[in-house]
């Protein structure tokens, strides 16, 4: 493959989203200035509706680059997703102030009622957590919809949710329909599903422009789990010296990968992957001549069958969340099993072990 050819790694126009409950750590954090001086929240890196920056490719979006490529997401139909659409957002979010408690809907609900193609699974990886700081999720106990409809009507529904104090490193998922909010003094990484379908439950009384914010009660109230979760922190699993899976899914892998030397790739995955730079930078290099230095706060896409390439830190090391569209068993559940992974600690890297997409393969 030439470096010309439409399938290379991209780099991407970062989003940034003012949100009332933002502030500027990201600013700090990354080292990279924020726009204007007001609060931002949410800085995008990979969506489909981003620019890409580099190569031949500068200024697409990414979105039309997979309409006339879908080889790029995924070289066979075993591995494409099932919509056109780039399948995965991912996320900076920096919580200043406490986000509104929220449920988002699954990919039948956001079919059937919103006409998109995708509902909103996602996972937080916690960078940052002032002492004390929680989440919200899921509820303490079970609930029926006329109990949920009471509790909303009176702002109750925070003394009715699950408070669960986090720390740097604590992984959470959020599947379709679990109840959850963001606690003050909180950064993270957050990686979903290519859908911003939020439904606000509660907004903490306050409002933008002497307005409250829109609430979606109804819907909300038609997605939402109301069994309490049996889990809430996802325990990360060794892989190998270098890797310890973070969580896995349906929607998709988040691994922890830390690079303290060059290695190469194949290039030959079928799918896409993404790297995101937590702390350090990194040099993607190809024999055909093209060169990408991504640092942190970056987040770069690899497209399927890409061709050899090599990864070398340019720091003293290089700490990378790695995100796809899995395989499960082939890419989760055979190499962990191989490694020594019980059934109970692969299951809970799903999330709640009686609802994860990888309890019917281990038993």
């Amino acid at each position: 493959m030439q470096a010309t050819a439409a399938r290379y790694p991209m780099k991407f126009r970062a989003r940034p989203v003012e949100k009332v409950w933002g502030g500027r750590h990201l600013e700090s954090r990354f080292g990279k200035p924020l726009p204007g001086h007001g609060p931002i929240g949410e800085i995008w890196g990979v969506w489909d509706g981003l620019k890409i920056v580099n190569g031949p490719a500068r200024g697409d979006i990414l979105r039309t680059r997979v309409e006339r490529d879908p080889a790029l997401v995924a070289s066979d139909q075993a591995t494409r997703p099932a919509s056109g659409d780039f399948p995965l957002l991912i996320k900076f979010l920096d919580a200043n102030e406490n986000l509104s408690i929220q449920v988002h809907p699954d990919d039948d609900y956001a079919r059937r009622v919103e006409g998109v193609p995708y509902g909103k699974c996602e996972m937080w990886y916690i960078l940052q957590a002032e002492p004390g700081a929680v989440v919200y999720h899921g509820t303490k106990k079970a609930l029926n919809r006329d109990e949920l409809t009471r509790c909303l009507a009176d702002g109750s529904i925070v003394e009715y949710l699950a408070k669960i104090e986090v720390r740097p490193g604590d992984v959470l998922i959020n599947p379709p329909g679990t109840i959850h909010a963001l606690g003050a003094g909180i950064v993270l990484y957050e990686l979903q599903q290519s859908c911003d379908l939020t439904y606000r439950l509660y907004d903490w009384d306050r409002g933008t422009s002497g307005a409250p914010r829109s609430l979606h009660l109804d819907k909300g109230a038609d997605v939402s789990d109301l069994d309490p979760p049996a889990q809430h922190c996802v325990q990360p699993v060794r892989l190998d010296d270098e890797t310890v899976i973070l969580c896995a899914c349906q929607y998709f892998v988040a691994e922890l990968h830390t690079w303290r030397t060059a290695r190469p790739s194949p290039g030959t995955d079928p799918r896409f992957e993404i790297f995101t730079v937590l702390e350090g930078a990194f040099r993607l290099r190809h024999p055909d001549g093209w060169r990408l230095d991504v640092r942190s706060g970056d987040s770069v896409l690899v497209p399927a069958r890409v061709g050899p390439y090599t990864v070398t830190p340019t720091s003293d090391a290089c700490q990378v969340i790695r995100s796809y569209v899995p395989n499960l068993r082939g890419d989760v559940v055979d190499p962990l099993l191989r490694r020594g992974a019980t059934a109970e600690q692969i299951v809970q890297l799903g999330g709640d072990p009686r609802r994860s997409d990888l309890r019917d393969l281990v038993t």
